[in-house]
C-alpha cells in the first residue's frame, strides 16, 4: 500500500437524482435541498458541506436558509464514489421558523440530509476521464486531514 497526500480542487459529478430535491418528513415538513458545496477546513478532519435548504412547515413557509453540515468520507471503489459518514448539523440558518417548531424542524433537517447524504455521493470520478478512471482501479481509502485528502493506494 502507498498512502500519499494531495490537496487539488475538483467539481462534483451530477447526483443520482439531481437536485433540487423535495421529501417530507415528520409528516408535516416539506424540505427542499438544493446547491450542495464541499469544503476542506483548515485543521480539521473531517469534510464540511453546505447546502441550500427550503422548509415548508404546512401553512407556514417555504421558508428559505442554508444548513452546514461535517462528516468523515468514505470512499466505494466499486461506485468510484465518496460518501459523507457520520453527518452532524454544525449550523442551521433558516429565518422564520416559529420558536415552538424549531426543534422539530431541525430534526426534519436532519433526517433529510441522512437520508440524502447516504444515498448520493459527494463526489464521483469520472469514468471517461483517463486520470480519474486510473484512480478507481487504485484508491482504496480516503481520510481527511488538515485541510487535505489523503488516498490509501493498492492494486
Amino acid at each position: 500500500m502507498y498512502t500519499a497526500s494531495a490537496r487539488r480542487s475538483c467539481s462534483a459529478s451530477a447526483p443520482e437524482q439531481p437536485l433540487p430535491l423535495t421529501r417530507r418528513f415528520l409528516a408535516f415538513f416539506e424540505v427542499t435541498l438544493s446547491q450542495p458545496r464541499v469544503h476542506l477546513r483548515e485543521g480539521a478532519d473531517r469534510v464540511a458541506m453546505g447546502i441550500d435548504v427550503a422548509l415548508g412547515l404546512g401553512s407556514v413557509g417555504p421558508l428559505g436558509g442554508s444548513v452546514d453540515v461535517s462528516g468523515g468520507v468514505r470512499y466505494d471503489s466499486g461506485r468510484g464514489a465518496f460518501f459523507l459518514t457520520d453527518p452532524v448539523i454544525e449550523r442551521v440558518a433558516v429565518q422564520g421558523i416559529p420558536e415552538k417548531y424549531a426543534g422539530k424542524a431541525r430534526e426534519a433537517l436532519t433526517m433529510a440530509l441522512a437520508a440524502y447524504y447516504a444515498e448520493r455521493p459527494i463526489y464521483t470520478l469520472n469514468a471517461t476521464d483517463a486520470r480519474q478512471a486510473a484512480g478507481r482501479l487504485v484508491l482504496r481509502k480516503v481520510d481527511i486531514e488538515n485541510r487535505e485528502l489523503v488516498v490509501t493506494l493498492g492494486l
